[in-house]
């Protein structure tokens, strides 16, 4: 958790974070967290995916759809350290 909130300060993306919390594994693997943002500025955010893929996190699912503010989304993700 401290790894992905660190990467959302330095995309400046921490403002736009509405929830970040562990969420159970169903299968007794690693610990997931679920992530969601809100009228988060589309481009860093995809930077922001890149970097966590780059730290050794796997994104399970992503939901993205366009927020009323062009160029925002509204973001929905569930992430697990590799």
């Amino acid at each position: 958790m401290a790894l992905v909130e660190r990467l959302a300060k330095q995309f400046s993306l921490r403002e736009y974070m509405t929830r970040i919390r562990p969420q159970p594994s169903l299968q007794g693997g690693n610990q997931r967290l679920m992530l969601q943002m809100k009228d988060a500025p589309y481009a860093d955010c995809i930077r922001f995916v890149d970097a966590m893929a780059r730290q050794g996190l796997q994104i399970i699912s992503i939901r993205m759809k366009a927020a009323q503010a062009a160029g925002k989304v509204q973001l929905q993700m569930v992430i697990v350290k590799r």
